[in-house]
Order: structure tokens, then sequence, then C-alpha cells
């Protein structure tokens, strides 16, 4: 059903919004996982001090 319609130019700029959103979405993604896994430089100075 999605494949029988014609492509016009508002249907591809939905597209190429909706692919960009996505991939937006897993790199903000990945930057909060990243820093739920690692510690950063203030915190490891705080373990090290201890």
């Amino acid at each position: 059903m999605a494949y029988s319609g014609q492509r016009t130019d508002s249907n591809l700029f939905v597209l190429a919004l909706g692919w960009g959103a996505f991939m937006g979405a897993g790199v903000v993604a990945m930057y909060c996982l990243g820093n739920a896994l690692w510690l950063n430089n203030q915190e490891r100075a705080a373990h090290d001090a201890d």
C-alpha cells in the first residue's frame, strides 16, 4: 500500500524528516546511555580522592 502511491516531493520530505528524527533519537539515546554507564572525569576524581 505504501509503495502504490505516487512519490511526490512532499512525501520524500516527510520520509527524510522521519528518518532524521529516528537517527537523532538514536544519537541522543547513545549519549544518555554512555553518560549513565561510564563515569565522567569529575566523578572519577571524586572516587580517587576517597
